[in-house]
C-alpha cells in the first residue's frame, strides 16, 4: 500500500461504502481518485483483513462495508463496542457478534485492545451466564462458538513468511478462548500464532515431551523468535501448566521464550509473567 496512508484510505473507503448496497471496484476507484489496478489491490487486502465484504452480482463484484450500523471511533468507542459484542454473544446472535468484531477492525481497533476490551469481557459474560444458571451447556457452547468464529474473521494473516512463531495453550475452555483471542491479535501483529486449545485433559508424564516435539516443529527460521504462552485463571493451574511448558522450552525446544498469563503466585520462572491475554500481546509486540 506504498504511496497511500492506509488508515486514511480505509476511513474514506468506509465512508463511501457504509449505508449503500455495494459498489464495483471501478466505481470505487473513480470516486476515490485512485487507479483501478491500485484500488483492486487495496480492496483485496481489506477484504482479507475483514474490513470489507464482497459478493457477486451477475458478472460484477460488489464491495460493501461489513456493518453499516456499527460505526466506531477508537479509542473512545471501546466500551460501546464491548457492550454490543457481549450482548450479541449472550443473546445468541453470532452474526451480529461477527459484524461488530469485523467493524472494530475496519475502524482501526488495536489488536491488543480488541483482546482486552472487546473479546475478554464477552468471554467473561458468557462464563458468568453459565455459572449463574442463566444459560445451559448447549447455550454456553453456542456462545463460545460465536466468539471463536468472530475471532477467526478478524485474525488477519501475516505477509510473507513470519519469523516470529507462537504456540498458545490453556487449562480450561474459557482459557482456550482467551488464548485464541491472543492468537488472533498476534496474527494481526505479524506472528504465526498457533492456539492448541485446552490441554487440561492431556496433562500427564508425557505431555512435556509432546510439547517439546510441537515447539521444535513450530520453530521459525534461523534468527526468528519462538514463544510459548500458557494461560490459566488460577495460580495453581498456571503453576502446573507453566512447569510443564517450561520443561519443554528447556529441552529440545531450547531457546523458546515462555510467557505465563494469569494470577500471580505461581512461582514458575518465565521470560514474562502477565495478568491477561492483552498484556501477553503487548509483551510479544515488544520483542
Amino acid at each position: 500500500m506504498r504511496g497511500y496512508d492506509v488508515v486514511e484510505l480505509r476511513r474514506r473507503l468506509l465512508g463511501l461504502l457504509e449505508g449503500g448496497q455495494g459498489m464495483t471496484g471501478s466505481e470505487i476507484a473513480r470516486e476515490m481518485g485512485i487507479s483501478r489496478v491500485t484500488m483492486s489491490r487495496h480492496l483485496e487486502s481489506f477484504a482479507s483483513a475483514g474490513v470489507l465484504r464482497r459478493r457477486r452480482a451477475g458478472n460484477a463484484t460488489l464491495w460493501s462495508a461489513p456493518d453499516a450500523s456499527a460505526r466506531f471511533e477508537f479509542p473512545a468507542d471501546y466500551a460501546r463496542a464491548a457492550s454490543g459484542y457481549a450482548a450479541a454473544v449472550t443473546g445468541l446472535d453470532p452474526d451480529r457478534a461477527a459484524a461488530i468484531a469485523v467493524a472494530c477492525v475496519a475502524h482501526g481497533a488495536a489488536p491488543a485492545a480488541m483482546v482486552g476490551e472487546v473479546f475478554a469481557p464477552a468471554i467473561e459474560a458468557a462464563r458468568r451466564a453459565y455459572a449463574d444458571g442463566k444459560a445451559g451447556r448447549a447455550e454456553a457452547a453456542l456462545m463460545r462458538g460465536a466468539i471463536s468464529s468472530s475471532m477467526a474473521l478478524v485474525r488477519g494473516e501475516a505477509d510473507g513468511e513470519p519469523t516470529r512463531h507462537a504456540v498458545l495453550m490453556a487449562d480450561s475452555a474459557d482459557g482456550a478462548l482467551r488464548a485464541e483471542a491472543a492468537a488472533a491479535a498476534l496474527r494481526r501483529e505479524g506472528w504465526r500464532a498457533m492456539p492448541i486449545g485446552d490441554i487440561s485433559e492431556s496433562i500427564d508424564a508425557l505431555l512435556d515431551t509432546d510439547l517439546e516435539r510441537l515447539l521444535v516443529r513450530a520453530r521459525p527460521p534461523r534468527g526468528g523468535i519462538a514463544a510459548a504462552f500458557a494461560l490459566s485463571e488460577t495460580a495453581e493451574g498456571l503453576r502446573t501448566t507453566g512447569r510443564i511448558v517450561r520443561s519443554a522450552c528447556r529441552g529440545a525446544a531450547r531457546g523458546t521464550l515462555l510467557c505465563l498469563c494469569g494470577p500471580d503466585g505461581h512461582g514458575v520462572d518465565a521470560d514474562a509473567s502477565v495478568r491477561g491475554p492483552a498484556d501477553a500481546v503487548h509483551w510479544a509486540a515488544s520483542l
